[in-house]
């Protein structure tokens, strides 16, 4: 059994691991093993784990902006190309994907091989520094479905993108 660092108390393992994210909701791993601490809360959580972490957000952002996106007729309403973005932002495409603030802090999609950016992610973006918002409605989020209370409280927007 593992010792927590913060606290020195034993952490109990676990086998599914549940964040509640503030952009696409639910994000859930099932047959992985980590483990929290019984005192503060403190998670151990593997690299391996992290990568999955990440690439259910990305599954689940895609997966809503596509949603959102309702027809295909509607990209160009709704979303920008890389090319407007240089445009609205007056930096060159190698910029754009050098910049993590860019790439992790404005919603954008993958669309038979063209990335196109949420044009409401990019104004939030050069209003406030960061274009995310919650995607998913706050009541519907599905967190009924997974309610735990050993759920994660692990937030992958402090460093992440």
């Amino acid at each position: 059994m593992k010792t927590c660092f913060t606290c020195g108390e034993k952490m109990t393992p676990r086998d599914t691991y549940i964040e509640h994210d503030e952009y696409v909701g639910i994000i859930t791993i099932p047959n992985v093993k980590y483990f929290v601490c019984r005192r503060c809360g403190e998670e151990s959580v593997s690299g391996e784990i992290l990568q999955k972490i990440d690439e259910e957000y990305k599954r689940l952002l895609s997966e809503l902006l596509w949603k959102r996106l309702g027809s295909i007729d509607a990209i160009n309403h709704q979303y920008m190309t890389n090319r407007e973005l240089v445009e609205k932002l007056g930096i060159s495409r190698q910029a754009i994907a050098k910049n993590f603030l860019i790439k992790g802090r404005i919603f954008n999609i993958v669309l038979f091989g063209q990335r196109y950016y949420l044009r409401e992610s990019v104004e939030l973006f050069l209003r406030t520094g960061d274009g995310r918002f919650p995607l998913v409605d706050r009541v519907n989020d599905n967190s009924n479905k997974y309610a735990d209370s050993n759920a994660s409280s692990f937030s992958r927007h402090g460093g992440h993108g």
